[in-house]
C-alpha cells in the first residue's frame, strides 16, 4: 500500500483521527492535495458506502450540512457525486477530503464488521496500522 492509502486506512482502523489526516493534508501543496483527494474519492467509491452512511456523515461528520461537498454527496449519486467533488475549486478540497475521509471511514468499518467478519484476504484489512503508526511516528508529526 501507498503512505497515503495506509495513512487513510489507519483512520477507518481508528489509529489515527479525521483532525490528524485533516493536518497532514493541510502541509500539502495544492496539486498534492488534489491527488490526496482523488485517492480518498478512490477508496471511498472501493468502500460501497450506503446511502444512509452518506446522510449520517451530513449529521454526523466533521464539516457542517449546508457545505458544498456534503450537499454535492445528497443530491446525486456516489459516482456523479465524487466526479463533481473532485473539480470543485481547490477551496474545498479540505472539506472535501476530511468528508470523504469520513465517509469512507464508516463505509470500510461497516464492511469489516458485516461482509469480511468471518475473515478475509483485503491487504487493508490485515495490516498492521498500529506499528506503522510506530514506526512512522518521527517523521509523522501530527500521530
Amino acid at each position: 500500500m501507498t503512505f497515503q492509502e495506509t495513512l487513510f486506512n489507519s483512520y477507518a482502523h481508528g489509529v489515527t483521527s479525521v483532525e490528524q489526516c485533516q493536518a497532514w493534508f493541510s502541509t500539502l501543496d495544492i496539486d498534492e492535495q488534489q491527488q490526496a483527494l482523488r485517492n480518498v474519492l478512490s477508496l471511498l467509491i472501493q468502500a460501497h458506502p450506503s446511502p444512509a452512511m452518506i446522510q449520517q456523515a451530513a449529521t454526523d461528520g466533521p464539516i457542517k450540512p449546508t457545505m458544498t461537498p456534503v450537499v454535492i454527496l445528497l443530491k446525486h449519486s456516489l459516482a456523479v457525486a465524487v466526479t463533481k467533488l473532485e473539480r470543485l475549486p481547490n477551496s474545498e478540497s479540505s472539506k472535501s477530503f476530511a468528508l470523504a475521509l469520513f465517509i469512507f471511514g464508516q463505509a470500510d468499518r461497516h464492511r469489516r464488521a458485516v461482509v469480511c467478519q468471518a475473515g478475509c484476504s483485503h491487504e487493508w484489512h490485515q495490516f498492521d496500522y498500529q506499528a506503522w503508526a510506530l514506526a512512522n511516528a518521527t517523521s509523522l508529526s501530527f500521530i
